[in-house]
């Protein structure tokens, strides 16, 4: 059973491919997303790179009265670095946490897998996210793959990575160049890879996800080594969410 809570808070990579490789077929589906977006802004702001993730929470196996007592995978946006080597810190804004509880433990000499109940396809990151005005970003991720946290028995802090599929990034309130798009098209699998380190002197054990216990985490989520889909795949996702990949691609050309 996976755990999720809304509330408000404050192999090798491809590059992203030309226009000109696109089949005649995939073009067509590319010019009707141009029809339909007309008389949309032309994004010219830099993309974000990469992003800094934050956050902190308590676990219990057991106790969760208000689903929020899980581990939060990816966690939260904490800060945003654009391409243009400047970047921004999460402000005001709207989105969802997302939780998962350990579905089973693994032992292999001293390494130890807690593999987690949120199954592939579940959202793990989902933010609208605004700073005091200059920049804005929207997107959404979901899982690929089961999610396997990974430590040293008796160390503090735990890994988990892999990859996320960027589903959607498209213009929140700002329909401007205060809007900054991902570095990734939407359908590409976005590697990622967060710390969980425990407080209190507290060390992972191959029972530490049976008890309650308290964490810090931090991240990256980087849009940089996105695997990226093929051509005519990208622009069938287009009719999804034409604004996330057609933008991108002009400033690319």
């Amino acid at each position: 059973m996976s755990h999720a809570a809304t509330r408000r808070t404050n192999e090798g990579s491809k590059p992203v491919p030309n226009l000109r490789t696109i089949s005649a077929s995939s073009l067509a589906v590319v010019a009707l997303c141009l029809a339909g977006s007309a008389g949309r802004a032309w994004a010219t702001s830099p993309d974000i790179d990469w992003m800094d993730l934050n956050t902190f929470g308590h676990y219990s196996q057991s106790y969760d009265p208000n689903g929020l007592y899980g581990l939060e995978v990816i966690g939260e946006a904490d800060y945003y670095h654009l391409h243009n080597g400047t970047g921004w810190a999460s402000g005001a804004g709207s989105g969802g946490s997302y939780f998962a509880k350990r579905a089973s433990v693994s032992v292999s000499g001293s390494q130890i897998s807690y593999t987690l109940d949120l199954a592939p396809g579940s959202m793990v990151f989902n933010r609208i996210d605004y700073d005091s005005g200059d920049h804005s970003s929207n997107g959404q991720l979901v899982s690929v793959d089961a999610l396997v946290l990974r430590a040293t028995n008796g160390s503090s802090t735990a890994v988990l990575s892999g990859y996320a599929r960027l589903t959607y990034n498209d213009y929140a309130n700002y329909h401007d160049d205060r809007f900054n798009f991902f570095a990734a098209p939407v359908g590409s699998l976005v590697p990622f890879s967060v710390n969980y380190t425990l407080t209190n002197n507290a060390h992972w054990t191959p029972t530490t996800m049976d008890s309650t216990f308290s964490y810090n985490l931090a991240g990256t989520l980087d849009f940089r080594s996105a695997i990226v889909p093929e051509p005519a795949a990208v622009a069938a996702l287009g009719l999804l969410s034409c604004a996330s990949i057609i933008p991108r691609r002009r400033r690319r050309s």
